[in-house]
């Protein structure tokens, strides 16, 4: 795996964290999402492997990111890269789930080969378990109703 200058961390903060859904697979996740206790998004996306683990990137999005993405308004390359994180923590994760080094690493020391191509936006695979459906139907039905609300004309027609 690429060598990694950045703060080793504890991982007390991730040892809470709870599965929502895989976004991207590929025998196996790529593209993971988790909530913690307090309700906050974190994307996990899978970079590298060794004998021993898996890397992972680690950052916190907004529920507004996250609808962002999954409605295809913004690329995982460019949600990762968004001005307003400084870092990002890599996980090395062991085959049992053990978390062997937890780094923050600032944005800009990110490798080439860890960040997500250009046209990385999600496309729904499997419809029928995806609990993101009914957050992009009704995403789809405001950008549709807000458009209407901006591109209509009226008239008013009154006696006088």
């Amino acid at each position: 795996m690429i060598k990694l200058n950045g703060h080793t961390i504890g991982a007390s903060f991730i040892q809470n964290f709870r599965k929502v859904f895989d976004l991207i697979e590929y025998e196996g996740p790529i593209l993971s999402h988790f909530i913690d206790n307090n309700k906050k998004d974190y994307f996990y996306y899978w970079v590298d492997f060794d004998d021993i683990c898996n890397r992972w990137l680690i950052w916190h999005i907004t529920s507004i990111e996250l609808a962002q993405y999954v409605t295809g308004g913004i690329s995982l390359r460019d949600l990762l890269l968004a001005q307003s994180k400084d870092f990002i923590y890599i996980a090395d994760i062991e085959s049992n789930l053990t978390y062997s080094s937890i780094t923050a690493v600032d944005i800009a020391e990110l490798p080439n080969e860890y960040i997500p191509e250009e046209m990385s936006y999600y496309q729904i695979e499997d419809e029928e378990d995806n609990p993101y459906v009914e957050l992009i139907d009704a995403k789809k039905r405001e950008f549709y109703e807000n458009g209407l609300k901006t591109n209509s004309a009226f008239l008013k027609i009154g006696s006088k």
